[in-house]
């Protein structure tokens, strides 16, 4: 476990983005198997920036030893497959070791 945590409330904005992100990767892949390219195009556009923002925000967190590297490799890789269970196991790790913080 990394020596910081996130505060509480950059980590459910992160926790949020990452899942506003798995959902635009699952629906630019509706859109693309219909074959509605025009509409699975946008998406990917913001799809993608959604994703570079997590994977930024997840190095930075990296660099200040707020989590560590490991997730942010995992998430580059797998990405919203891996960064949604992976904050929610950063959050509950984060709650078991601080339980009375607000």
């Amino acid at each position: 476990m990394a020596a910081a945590c996130f505060p509480t409330g950059e980590l459910t904005a992160l926790r949020l983005l990452s899942l506003l992100d798995g959902v635009w990767l699952v629906a630019v892949v509706f859109f693309g198997a219909r074959r509605d390219l025009d509409v699975a195009a946008a998406l990917m556009l913001s799809h993608g920036a959604l994703f570079l923002a997590v994977v930024s925000i997840l190095a930075d967190a990296a660099r200040r030893d707020r989590c560590g590297w490991d997730l942010v490799v995992g998430v580059c890789l797998g990405g919203p497959v891996v960064s949604i269970p992976g904050l929610e196991l950063l959050r509950a790790r984060q709650a078991r070791l601080a339980p009375n913080r607000g």
